[in-house]
């Protein structure tokens, strides 16, 4: 099935509220935004994006294929503490750079099988867990701004 051009070519309109401004983990490897007048780096305590005043209850972690294999292989634990820590957030995302059918695909670098990875990711989304998969950075950096930036308006309108 071809999408019409309109589909395949949509970039939503973002718009950020006065105020807002985005925080990004010192500790993220690779992130999604370059510092800017609505974008700085600072440690958080939890997840790799969150939004200034507002870092105790809502974070959004990011990960791609390989890191989210490793956190639910031998990471586990870790991560398991992670997302405990996250527990008491009002909102809590994760974004996994790559498609569903590639974090399911068999791969020659994880011997997890497909149905434990499907069964972590369910747990996570009954525990209150957002969870977007992004075909590509640009999509990734899309879903993080715009949860963030709704979540500042809506914050700011009570």
């Amino acid at each position: 099935m071809i999408l019409p051009e309109a589909v395949q070519t949509f970039k939503p309109k973002i718009i950020l509220p006065k105020g807002f401004v985005l925080i990004v983990d010192t500790r993220e490897q690779a992130p999604l935004f370059d510092v800017c007048e609505w974008c700085v780096r600072k440690a958080l305590k939890q997840g790799d994006y969150s939004i200034v005043g507002f870092e105790d209850v809502i974070a959004i972690e990011r990960k791609n294929i390989s890191d989210l294999l490793s956190s639910l292989g031998v990471g586990r634990k870790r991560f398991e503490k992670e997302l405990e820590r996250l527990r008491g957030y009002e909102w809590k995302g994760l974004v996994i750079e790559g498609t569903e059918s590639q974090l399911y695909t068999p791969s020659r670098f994880s011997s997890i099988h497909p149905n434990s990875i499907y069964q972590s990711i369910c747990s996570m989304e009954v525990r209150g867990f957002h969870v977007y998969y992004a075909k590509d950075r640009e999509k990734a950096r899309w879903w993080v701004l715009s949860r963030l930036a709704k979540y500042y308006k809506h914050k700011r309108e009570k």
